[in-house]
């Protein structure tokens, strides 16, 4: 017999999460909302709307309802960075539940020309499914697609798209950083394979903390890293000698890069910067697998960061057979 528990369980939570929490529901429709938020019919037309309405620590579950298959008619555009600063706030993405360009969509307005970064997930212990968070704004001036300082907070069913303008290619940018600890991410796609990167130094994803233990225990599990580099300038993963502490997994990733121009490789899927404080690790299971790199790490100065099967503490990290991770030069 067929196990559906699964499926009963997501159904609750959409349908029925006002019996599954002692917080309230609430609702966002950002093409025709403008009621309290209490019910489909009443919809609040934005995030920031309702979150200023959630309640921390009560589990309140926020759904965003999109209206139609154009990303115009679905998107919350927010005219500022919104920073998701309540605890056991939750956010579900009413829609089909594509991870790839998911229709319950946040972003900005063409016109935004700030600084921020578009959302920073400050708070602890927050899920997050079915939604795709994107920057394609023509000024160069945002940094950030989606910043996560907070703990223990789940995304499923993400997609994590920065820089999609030409002008966005600009150094220290990225789909995601994550500095706090214990997240855990599943089934999400990092990065976009639509707009080439590369001329700045920038990447998909940077994993970073202030040096006092931050970054500890994230996880990836079948994740997919999507990117277009046409320089060397462009990694998938960037850990800076300020980086995660402990162990970064990664369970069952892909990292694939698609070069349109069919001349450039990327130098590496991950750039780290050995030593520093904190000198956590990087570990690969044996499902990991890169397309479209040199290398999983190109410099032997960090084959001591870099931990996967075959893995030798004295060697240097090489390409391998496939991209796969099961030997190191040397081993």
């Amino acid at each position: 017999m067929a196990d559906f528990r699964g499926d009963i369980i997501q159904a609750a939570a959409f349908i029925g999460s006002q019996f599954l929490t002692q917080g309230k529901t609430l609702f966002v429709r950002p093409r025709t909302g403008g009621g309290n938020g209490l019910s489909p019919k009443r919809a609040l037309s934005t995030l920031v709307a309702a979150l200023a309405k959630a309640t921390a620590d009560q589990n309140d579950v926020v759904n965003l309802m999109p209206e139609s298959a154009s990303y115009t008619l679905t998107s919350d555009l927010q005219s500022v960075a919104l920073d998701w600063n309540k605890d056991l706030v939750h956010l579900i993405g009413a829609g089909a539940g594509s991870p790839f360009g998911s229709r319950a969509r946040i972003g900005f307005v063409s016109t935004y020309v700030g600084t921020g970064c578009l959302f920073t997930v400050s708070a602890d212990a927050c899920f997050f499914k079915n939604l795709l968070f994107a920057v394609d704004v023509s000024s160069a001036n945002p940094v950030g697609c989606v910043n996560v300082t907070g703990e223990r907070n789940v995304f499923e069913n993400c997609q994590f798209a920065g820089m999609l303008h030409a002008n966005l290619d600009t150094a220290n940018n990225y789909s995601l950083r994550v500095s706090g600890g214990e997240n855990y991410f599943h089934h999400c796609i990092i990065g976009a394979d639509t707009i080439p990167r590369g001329t700045a130094d920038n990447s998909e994803l940077v994993l970073a903390s202030t040096g006092n233990g931050e970054g500890a225990r994230n996880m990836f599990e079948d994740c997919l890293f999507v990117t277009m580099a046409e320089a060397d300038t462009h990694q998938f993963v960037k850990r800076p000698a300020s980086g995660s502490d402990r162990s970064t997994i990664f369970r069952n990733c892909a990292f694939l890069n698609f070069d349109a121009g069919g001349g450039a490789t990327m130098l590496e899927v991950f750039d780290v910067t050995a030593g520093g404080s904190p000198a956590g690790y990087i570990d690969l299971d044996s499902r990991c697998y890169f397309a479209g790199a040199a290398a999983w790490e190109a410099s032997s100065g960090a084959s001591g960061v870099v931990r996967y099967p075959g893995y030798n503490t004295n060697a240097a990290i090489s390409a391998t057979s496939g991209g796969r991770a099961l030997a190191v030069t040397g081993a």
